[in-house]
């Protein structure tokens, strides 16, 4: 069995000090998000045994402030930090899914639309509320869980998985 986390970063700042695209870091409301998706994982025992991360300051910042909230160290979950995952299309983050030890049974993936939405609607099962909410938006912060139990990392990409859970910072903070 597998569980998928697909994590897009927080909401960053429209620029950059030096005007880089990847060096955009995040704003006050989104690491105000990032803490509390870090908080919602926590409560839902949610916790990867990796993190596949892209290396732009504004996933990188979400990945930090989730983690400190999730009370992660900075070794559990193991993380690795993917150029390939920069503004990446679904199948360049399947290829990253599809190299992971058998021995690992969660992963958390941390990126950027539109791939990560992309690969939640491909993957998912096209079934119930949350499947709907998924298909209308992906917003900075929203976190999908897909899971199956017959899936191997190997297989990621090739059928449907359960779409278990779906949250957006919004319906968090209230």
């Amino acid at each position: 069995m597998v569980t998928l986390f697909l994590l897009r970063h927080a909401k960053a700042s429209q620029s950059s000090p030096n005007g880089d695209d990847r060096s955009r870091p995040l704003n006050e409301r989104g690491r105000g998000a990032a803490a509390f998706m870090g908080r919602h994982m926590r409560d839902h025992g949610f916790h990867p045994d990796r993190v596949l991360c892209s290396p732009a300051a504004r996933t990188r910042e979400t990945l930090q402030i989730l983690s400190d909230a999730a009370g992660w160290t900075d070794a559990d979950p193991a993380r690795s930090f993917h150029d390939s995952l920069y503004l990446a299309a679904p199948s360049e983050i399947v290829d990253l899914l599809q190299q992971l030890n058998k021995s690992c049974a969660a992963a958390l993936v941390v990126g950027h639309n539109p791939g990560l939405h992309d690969l939640a609607v491909t993957l998912a099962g096209p079934q119930g509320e949350d499947y709907q909410r998924l298909l209308e938006k992906y917003p900075t912060g929203a976190l999908a869980v897909l899971t199956d139990p017959s899936t191997t990392w190997k297989q990621v990409g090739t059928a449907r998985m359960a779409l278990t859970h779906y949250a957006v910072p919004r319906d968090l903070v209230g």
